[in-house]
């Protein structure tokens, strides 16, 4: 979604959490910093596994909750909210933004497996 937005030269206001166990498994790190350079597309890195955080991270730690989202994004009652990934992540992200009493009808769900 983020590089046909590019490709149409399409600004939107955007924060993508992105979560990865270790910063090895970043992937589309370069089409993602694109869009914050000619976008104004923000890209908000988490790792999870705390043991094996880089020395020089400059991105999250943790997982996403409610406390990441609040300070990225204030407005987030009025946001659409989509997640992809892993069922377990999609899953347990829904619960943190239902626990933010976020409607059901401004989540949209995309699972995939093999990651």
């Amino acid at each position: 979604m983020i590089k046909y937005l590019l490709d149409i030269k399409q600004r939107r206001d955007i924060v993508l959490y992105y979560s990865n166990r270790i910063s090895s498994e970043i992937v589309y790190q370069d089409i993602f910093e694109q869009a914050e350079k000619d976008l104004a597309i923000k890209t908000v890195y988490t790792l999870t596994d705390l043991q094996q955080v880089p020395q020089n991270w400059q991105g999250k730690r943790g997982y996403i909750d409610e406390k990441m989202i609040l300070k990225e994004v204030t407005d987030f009652k009025e946001r659409i909210f989509y997640l992809s990934g892993p069922h377990s992540l999609v899953t347990t992200f829904e619960g943190v933004l239902q626990k933010m009493e976020i409607p059901k009808n401004q989540i949209k769900t995309d699972y995939f497996s093999g990651y």
